[in-house]
């Protein structure tokens, strides 16, 4: 231990405050003894020295406890850095990874209350239709039916979740309610017997003209309760099963168009086949059913409302 002694009036240190006797030591340092067992100054900063303040037990013991490494699934983001805005899941290997989702995305089911899937399976679409047209003129037979078959028809818009059809099968596809609507447009000749000869289109002013039109309008429709039968059928080929359907005669030149509409709602459980269907009786001649890339096309459309 150092000590002081006094000779001739004076006084000498001689211990480990020789350092200091005479010396400053470093501002803002820990003070320690040093290998020669004097008072010193470690590299440890007073700020420094504060740290250890709460300290309880030795501290390397507990940061021998602690584990060293990253094992687990933040192994990927130890040191790496994840792509900005994007949800993070656990990847097939276990770790942390984006998917890509953005966080935006991600935020789109926000305020959902239950299976997003589920609810769409149980929407139905607002657009989408099935929509065929006959591809070009379907000869007839008089008096007898014809039954749309798909290789004489174009598709515009199909959709296979709504309808399908294939051959004389139109499949309405699952339970629900389809609304369709069937379009046919009879050709028969202007001159047939039962009315005899006509000029639709006679020299003259129009006047005239008109005049033709409706004198051969009226013959026609005479004829409408007792000679010709023309109807479109939803359902069997075999069994007429008119739902409700509308009818009308154009002419024009030497030609007779005879306009139908039928409409059907079909209430399903389940995929259900119907055949679509069109018969006329007609004592003409070229009769046919009317296929154009026209508005004034045979065709249907089926749409699946609920």
């Amino acid at each position: 231990m150092g000590h002081m002694t006094s000779a001739g009036g004076g006084t000498t240190i001689s211990g480990s405050a020789t350092t200091i006797d005479t010396e400053d030591l470093t501002a803002n340092r820990a003070v320690i003894s040093n290998g020669s067992q004097k008072i010193a100054v470690s590299d440890t900063t007073s700020t420094e020295l504060g740290y250890v303040n709460g300290v309880t037990s030795a501290i390397q013991t507990q940061l021998d406890a602690k584990q060293a490494t990253i094992t687990g699934s933040a192994t990927t983001i130890d040191t790496e850095d994840l792509t900005a805005s994007r949800a993070v899941i656990s990847n097939g290997s276990q770790k942390i990874a984006v998917s890509d989702t953005t966080s935006t995305e991600l935020g789109y089911v926000n305020g959902v209350t239950s299976a997003i899937q589920t609810q769409l399976d149980s929407k139905l679409s607002t657009t989408g239709i099935v929509r065929y047209r006959l591809t070009s003129d379907k000869a007839l037979s008089n008096a007898s039916r014809y039954t749309y078959t798909s290789g004489d028809f174009t598709a515009q818009t199909t959709d296979s979740d709504i309808a399908t059809f294939s051959g004389t099968t139109i499949t309405l596809k699952g339970a629900g309610t389809f609304s369709v609507k069937l379009y046919g447009y009879f050709l028969g000749d202007a001159n047939v017997t039962a009315v005899g000869p006509q000029v639709i289109n006679p020299p003259g002013d129009a006047g005239a003209t008109q005049n033709a039109v409706n004198a051969l309008q009226g013959k026609i429709d005479a004829m409408i309760g007792s000679t010709v039968e023309f109807d479109l059928s939803i359902g069997s080929s075999s069994v007429a099963n008119i739902y409700g359907y509308s009818r009308f005669i154009l002419n024009l030149n030497y030609v007779v168009r005879m306009a139908q509409f039928a409409t059907a709602t079909i209430e399903t459980t389940g995929d259900t086949v119907i055949q679509l269907s069109g018969y006329i009786a007609w004592a003409g001649g070229n009769l046919k059913l009317h296929g154009t890339s026209s508005f004034q096309a045979t065709g249907f459309t089926i749409h699946k409302v609920a």
